[in-house]
Formats: C-alpha cells, structure tokens, sequence
C-alpha cells in the first residue's frame, strides 16, 4: 500500500523518512509477534484455583465484616455486592 502509493506520487515523502516507517512497522509486527506468543503460555492450574479459593472466602466473610461497619442491613447488602460483584467481574475478565 504504501509502495503503491509511492509510485502515484500521493506520498511525496524522502527516501529516509519512508524507511524509517518500514522499520517501525517491523517493529510493531515483532512486538505483536511477541505478544501473541505470550498468549500461548498457559495460566498455572493452582494458581488459577487459589485465587478462586479466595475469592469464595471473600464472598463468604464481606457481609460479616461489612454488618458491622455500617448501621443498616440495606447498606451492608450494597456494600458487599458491590465489592463481590467488582471481584468476581475481574476475574471472569482476565479469565479469557
């Protein structure tokens, strides 16, 4: 596209300049090469279930601790879910 575009005469641009786009296309095509290899490494298995441990513990303790923080049961319940729902929602995400 770009070389295309050379010969038209759209882009009018030096010799060193339109390498240097080449090279920081290279550059970004290694990097995403990088990244993708990255994606290839498969997440630990124990460290995956403990943070699931934990997250149950979580849910099971915030509602004790959270009823005694504030004065009404309402607002207990609110606090919880939001910190549960906050929780769990990050970790589905970086699940996929």
């Amino acid at each position: 596209l770009i070389i295309e575009n050379m010969d038209t005469g759209v882009l009018t641009v030096p010799a060193p300049i339109l390498t240097r786009a080449f090279q920081e296309i290279a550059n970004g095509m290694l990097h995403f090469q990088d990244a993708m290899r990255i994606t290839n490494i498969p997440f630990p298995f124990p460290y995956a279930q403990t943070c699931d441990c934990l997250l149950l513990m979580h849910w099971l303790v915030v509602p004790c601790i959270v009823t005694t923080w504030v004065n009404h049961v309402w607002w207990a319940a609110v606090f919880s879910f939001i910190q549960v729902f906050t929780l769990w929602t990050l970790n589905l995400i970086a699940v996929e």
